[in-house]
C-alpha cells in the first residue's frame, strides 16, 4: 500500500463521515427538541426521559455487538443494515404516530452509534497506516460537528417547519451518503476463523446492572446515604455487577471479553474514554442550566437561543481540535495527545468553578474543554486501534464507545443530583453553590484522568507525512 490513499478510498472516507453525522445529529438532537415533542406528544418528562433513555441505553449495549458483528461478518454487511435500521428509526420518530412509536425509532437509532466502529474499521483496510489516525480524527469530529449542527438549526427548524423534520432532515442525508457508500464501499469477506459469539446473557445483565447503578445513584442522595433504603440498593448494585463479571469469566462468549481488556493499551484507552465522558456533562448538562439561570441566582440569565450561541465556540474548538488531536497522535503519540487534552479540559473546569458570572470568562473557559475533549478523544480511539489487531477494530472501538457512554450517563446522573441537592427552599432553581460543586467534581475526575494519561502504553513516534500534490 502506497503512502498516498487512493482516490476511491478517500470519497469513500467522505461517504462514511456523512453516515457518521448523521447518526451524531440523531443522537445528540432529541435532548434539544424534548421540550417541543413532550409538548406535542402530550407526555410527561418522565416519560420524554424513558425517549432519551432508549436511545442512549440501546447505544451503549449495541455499539460492541455491532463492532463484533462486523468484525465477524465483514463491516460492508453491517454497515448497510445498521444504517436501514436507523433510517428506520428517523422515519418512526419522525412521523410522531405515538409514543411508543417513537420508543422504537429511538431504540433502532441507538443501533447507529455502532456506525463509529465499522467506519474506524473500514478507513483501516484501506487506507495507508500513516493517514489512519489523522482520518480516525477527522471522522470522530463528526460527532461535534452534530452536535453543533443541532444548536443551530433545532430552533429555527422548530419554528419554520416543524419537529418532525428534525428527524426527517437526517433520514433523507442518510439515505443519500448509503446510496453513495453502496458503491464505493468495497466488498469486505468474513474473517476466517472469526465466528460472532455475542453473549447475549451478558449484554442483558450489563443492562440490568448499569439501569440499576444509574437509579441508584439518582436515588441514593434523595434517600440519605445512612437509611436502609440506599443499604439495599449499594447491595443489589454491587451484587448485579459482581454477578455479571462472575458471568464473563466463566461464559465461551462474552459480551465483554476479558482477556481483551486486560492488555494495557485496551483498558487505558478504556478508562481515558470513561473519563471522557463524564466529563462531557460540562458542555452537556451543566453549560446550559448555567447559562439560562437568572444572574441574581449565579448564572448568566441568557434565552435558549443564547444557549446555542454560547456554547458554539466550545464546539467549534472540538471540531477542530478532535482531528488536530488525530494528527497530533500521528507524530507525537497517543498518550501524549490524550495528557494534553486532558490538561486542557482540566483546566477549563478549574477556571468555571472559581469564576463563571462573566461572559468572557465562560467562553474561553469552554473553548480550552471543547478543544481538549476533542483532541483527547481522537487520541483514545486512535489507542484503542492501535492496541488491538485488524481484525478486532470494531469490537476495540465499539468498547471504547460504551465505556464512554457509561461515563455519560454516570456524569450526567451525578451532575444534576448535586443540582437538584443545591435547589434553594421555595424555588426550583439550582444555586451557585451547586454549580461550583458540580464543576469541582468535574475537576477531580479530570484529575484522575491526567494521571491516568501516563499509565498508557507510549506510541512509536512516525516521521511527519509528505504533503502530496492532488493530481488532476
Amino acid at each position: 500500500m502506497t503512502d498516498k490513499p487512493a482516490p476511491r478510498a478517500v470519497t469513500m472516507t467522505i461517504a462514511l463521515a456523512v453516515l457518521v453525522l448523521v447518526n451524531a445529529i440523531l443522537e445528540t438532537m432529541p435532548a434539544l427538541a424534548l421540550p417541543v415533542i413532550q409538548a406535542d406528544l402530550r407526555i410527561t418528562p418522565a416519560a420524554g426521559g424513558l425517549l432519551i433513555a432508549a436511545l442512549t441505553l440501546t447505544a451503549a449495549i449495541s455499539t460492541p455487538i455491532v463492532g463484533k458483528l462486523g468484525d465477524a461478518f465483514g463491516p460492508r454487511r453491517i454497515l448497510f443494515a445498521t444504517t436501514g435500521f436507523v433510517i428506520v428509526g428517523a422515519v418512526l420518530s419522525g412521523t410522531g404516530v405515538s409514543y411508543p412509536a417513537m420508543i422504537v425509532g429511538e431504540v433502532l437509532q441507538g443501533l447507529g452509534a455502532g456506525l463509529l466502529s465499522l467506519t474506524f474499521t473500514l478507513v483501516r483496510s484501506q487506507l495507508p497506516d500513516r493517514w489512519v489516525k489523522g482520518v480516525v480524527g477527522g471522522v470522530t469530529a463528526m460527532y461535534v460537528l452534530g452536535a453543533t449542527i443541532n444548536l443551530l438549526v433545532v430552533g429555527p427548524v422548530t419554528t419554520l417547519l416543524s419537529w418532525h423534520w428534525l428527524f426527517g432532515l437526517p433520514a433523507v442525508l442518510g439515505a443519500a451518503a448509503a446510496i453513495a457508500a453502496w458503491w464505493l464501499v468495497p466488498s469486505t469477506p468474513r474473517t476466517a476463523g472469526v465466528k460472532p459469539a455475542i453473549g447475549w446473557p451478558g449484554a442483558l445483565s450489563f443492562a440490568v446492572f448499569l439501569v440499576a447503578l444509574i437509579m441508584a445513584i439518582e436515588e441514593i442522595p434523595q434517600m440519605g446515604l445512612a437509611t436502609t433504603g440506599s443499604a439495599v440498593m449499594v447491595v443489589l448494585v454491587a451484587g448485579l455487577g459482581v454477578g455479571w463479571f462472575m458471568m464473563e469469566r466463566r461464559s465461551r462468549a462474552p459480551f465483554v471479553p476479558l482477556t481483551m481488556i486486560r492488555r494495557r493499551g485496551i483498558w487505558t484507552a478504556n478508562a481515558a474514554a470513561l473519563v471522557q465522558g463524564i466529563g462531557s456533562v460540562v458542555g452537556t448538562i451543566l453549560m446550559p442550566q448555567l447559562i439560562t439561570l437568572p444572574r441574581p441566582s449565579g448564572g448568566l440569565g441568557g434565552s435558549i437561543t443564547e444557549v446555542g450561541l454560547y456554547l458554539l465556540p466550545s464546539c467549534v474548538a472540538g471540531v477542530i481540535g478532535t482531528p488536530l488531536g488525530g494528527i497530533a497522535g500521528q507524530w507525537l503519540g497517543s498518550r501524549t495527545v490524550i495528557v494534553i487534552g486532558t490538561v486542557l479540559q482540566l483546566a477549563g473546569t478549574v477556571g468555571l468553578t472559581m469564576q463563571h458570572s462573566d461572559l468572557w470568562q465562560v467562553l474561553l473557559m469552554t473553548v480550552l474543554f471543547g478543544f481538549g475533549a476533542g483532541s483527547a478523544s481522537a487520541a483514545m480511539y486512535n489507542l484503542a486501534i492501535s492496541a488491538s489487531g485488524s481484525h478486532e477494530t470494531g469490537l476495540s472501538t465499539g468498547l471504547n464507545n460504551l465505556t464512554r457512554g457509561l461515563g455519560i450517563a454516570l456524569g450526567s446522573v451525578i451532575s444534576t443530583t448535586i443540582l437538584t441537592a443545591s435547589v434553594a427552599p421555595g424555588t426550583r432553581l439550582p444555586t451557585d453553590a451547586g454549580f461550583v460543586s458540580a464543576f469541582a467534581v468535574s475537576s477531580g475526575v479530570l484529575v484522575l484522568g491526567v494521571v491516568l494519561a501516563f499509565v498508557v502504553p507510549a506510541q512509536p513516534r512516525a516521521t511527519a507525512p509528505k504533503l502530496v500534490q492532488a493530481t488532476a
